[in-house]
């Protein structure tokens, strides 16, 4: 048996700013990490840079990253929301916020290359342009690979659902 530690030949986006749009969030309950048992999603946006090839050819790219699922303001998920809100979280919200507020939401995406892989460097508020974007795939059926991480993940005390109810406060602020 031959095996490899080499990635299979994908189209990536290019690093750098992306207008994008926020298009789904998947609940992968208690998933096992480096710092032990934490609650966690995945947040996938469609990026206005289009495949160049194979059966995707003329499709968004889709970028996705996985985070704990906590807004405090030291972890990544909240300081990314924060800055793609342009401002702190109220008290009010840190205790109950709706995470699919953000579903449809345009934003601009500083996507990185690290170990050859893309991934979110940061989440800022959309540009002028991106304001326009609409979500073009049909996102109502989970992708394979996130329903096996789902079917991995396992039942913990705060996982009734990531989405809590309370809804954005002003009309300048993107959720």
């Amino acid at each position: 048996m031959i095996v490899s530690g080499k990635g299979g030949d994908f189209e990536k986006p290019t690093p750098g700013m992306h207008d994008a749009i926020c298009v789904a969030i998947y609940d992968l309950k208690y998933q096992v990490t480096k710092f032990g048992p934490k609650h966690t999603v995945r947040i996938a946006f469609e990026v206005d840079q289009r495949m160049t090839r194979g059966d995707y050819e003329g499709k968004r790219f889709v970028q996705s990253d996985q985070f704990t699922a906590s807004i405090h303001p030291k972890s990544r998920l909240g300081a990314l929301l924060e800055g793609w809100r342009g401002k702190s979280f109220t008290d009010a919200e840190l205790a109950r916020f709706d995470l699919d507020a953000i579903i449809g939401k345009p934003c601009q995406l500083n996507l990185i290359e690290r170990d050859g892989y893309i991934n979110i460097g940061n989440i800022l508020p959309a540009s002028a342009a991106g304001k326009s974007l609409q979500i073009e795939g049909d996102y109502t059926v989970i992708p394979e690979w996130i329903q096996k991480k789902i079917d991995e993940g396992f039942d913990g005390p705060d996982t009734e659902g990531v989405s809590q109810g309370l809804d954005p406060a002003s009309d300048d602020i993107p959720f």
